[in-house]
């Protein structure tokens, strides 16, 4: 039986010396015996299936990894770098992911229900079929609310045309709002939608939050903020400090 080594991702000292007789079965001793490794390279680790719940992974890196149908509930996986890692079907579900790098990472079909997103770099992401109920988001790229709008359509019997696709640039935070809310109809049942998902403390934007209070089943307001849920939105145009005129919506 081999004797293997984690080390630490910046200064290279062991972090872990495991006997066992592969890799992934090292890392699954580690999470077993509750061992924490955070900022432990792991860089293209090949462990599909294997079983790392709850283990401390904070600020690790797990690029280009290979975790399919991995379990990963309850992980501590803050500031983690995620990119280009392959999480299908992985198991997920109360996973904290804040300010995770989890750029252009495969979360096709993978379960995030409970888990906390905010603050994680989600872009080009994949999330098709991927479970988000009761997850924290993050909504600043548009890989979540695209997904979650596909999915309402496809239970709805409803196919998306790419008018209608609120992705946007991804390279710009928020721009698929804009897009949603260039097309009037398109956002009224957008934001219908995408409502139930916002949790107080996530990085919603107030206007998402506005608006998500008129258009259906309100979460609970912040302070500050609408609070009629019943109310019409009325748009007005503010001057702006520069001259030029911008909208906004707000509660009668």
């Amino acid at each position: 039986m081999a004797t293997y080594s984690i080390v630490h991702r910046w200064s290279r000292t062991p972090l872990l010396l495991v006997e066992a007789g592969s890799p992934p079965r090292a890392i699954e001793l580690a999470a077993a015996r509750r061992v924490p490794l955070p900022y432990a390279d792991l860089r293209g680790l090949v462990a599909p299936g294997a079983f790392l719940a709850a283990l401390d992974l904070r600020g690790g890196d797990l690029s280009h990894a290979v975790l399919s149908g991995v379990d990963l509930s309850g992980a501590d996986l803050r500031t983690a770098r995620l990119s280009r890692t392959y999480l299908q079907e992985a198991d997920l579900r109360g996973a904290d992911l804040r300010q995770a790098d989890l750029r252009q990472a495969d979360l096709r079909a993978t379960r995030l229900d409970g888990a906390r997103l905010a603050g994680a770099d989600l872009r080009g992401s994949l999330f098709y079929g991927a479970k988000l109920d009761g997850a924290m988001l993050d909504w600043r790229w548009g890989c979540i609310p695209r997904e979650l709008i596909r999915q309402a359509d496809w239970a709805a019997g409803r196919r998306g045309s790419p008018e209608a696709d609120p992705a946007g640039d991804d390279e710009r935070p928020f721009a698929w709002l804009k897009a949603i809310l260039a097309d009037r109809e398109h956002a009224d049942r957008a934001i219908a939608i995408l409502g139930p998902f916002i949790r107080p403390g996530d990085n919603s934007p107030p206007i998402l939050r506005a608006l998500a209070l008129v258009a259906g089943p309100a979460t609970p307001p912040i302070a500050g903020e609408c609070r009629a849920s019943n109310a019409p939105m009325l748009w007005t145009s503010l001057s702006h400090p520069r001259g030029s005129m911008r909208r906004s919506a707000r509660c009668p």
